[in-house]
């Protein structure tokens, strides 16, 4: 039997979301792990976007 267990990290902007997903995936590898991260698109310390990156390296 495999148990699947889905994760939501949520919080304010620049608080470190994205680093603790990473260094999450770093550690567990991508064997264990599935899905996305966010990362921001910026211009002169400006928001302009976001972009969507996989857990095997593709971006949208």
């Amino acid at each position: 039997m495999s148990i699947h267990r889905i994760f939501l990290l949520t919080g304010r902007p620049r608080t470190g979301k994205t680093t603790v997903i990473k260094n999450l995936f770093d550690e567990l590898g991508s064997e264990l792990c599935g899905g996305f991260y966010t990362e921001e698109i910026t211009s002169s310390n400006d928001r302009i976007g976001f972009r969507c990156m996989s857990i095997d390296g593709e971006s949208v």
